[in-house]
Parts: structure tokens; C-alpha cells; sequence
């Protein structure tokens, strides 16, 4: 999916958490396991160019700006560094 949206491409995925999480775009998500619905959203597609223009644009956009790996390092370097900061709790245990 990510490498779709890198691409520029329309991405149409299923609705589950996973991927709605990542492609907020109703318009590109069809009912899980629904295959009727699957092909409806594929037609919707490819009679609305202008729309799968908007979106293939939106897609890449998110890519590059949330999704590059140099944002992604950012991120961990920024999680590790807030980890290595907190201070180390001296964890007790009960021995009965």
C-alpha cells in the first residue's frame, strides 16, 4: 500500500483498521471481504479520473511527508532519545 502511495497511484485497500489507518480516503477502501463492493469502487475508479488524479496526488504527497524513511528515522531517533532521557526505575519484586 505504502509503495503505492509513494508511486502516485490511486490505492484502493480493504476497510480494515490497518489500512484506514494509513489512507484516510473513503472514497478508496471497499467492505472487506465484499467482492460486489471491490468491483463497484474499481469502476468508480476508472470513470472518475479527475478523482483518482486527486487522490493518486494525495497519495504521494503522504508518502513523502509521513511515510519516507527519513521521516520514519526522525521518529525512532526522537523515540530512543526520549526513552534514553526518562529516568531508569528500580523495578522491586516480592519474593513469598
Amino acid at each position: 500500500m505504502l509503495s503505492g502511495m509513494a508511486a502516485g497511484v490511486p490505492v484502493l485497500v480493504s476497510d480494515i483498521a490497518e489500512h484506514l489507518e494509513l489512507i484516510g480516503d473513503k472514497n478508496f477502501t471497499f467492505a472487506n471481504t465484499d467482492v460486489n463492493d471491490l468491483a463497484q469502487k474499481i469502476i468508480r475508479i476508472l470513470k472518475n479520473p479527475d478523482l483518482a488524479k486527486e487522490s493518486s496526488i494525495a497519495n504521494k504527497k503522504c508518502a513523502q511527508e509521513i511515510y519516507s524513511w527519513e521521516k520514519i528515522g526522525e521518529q525512532t531517533d526522537r523515540l530512543y532519545n526520549d526513552l534514553l532521557s526518562e529516568p531508569i526505575k528500580k523495578v522491586q519484586t516480592k519474593i513469598a
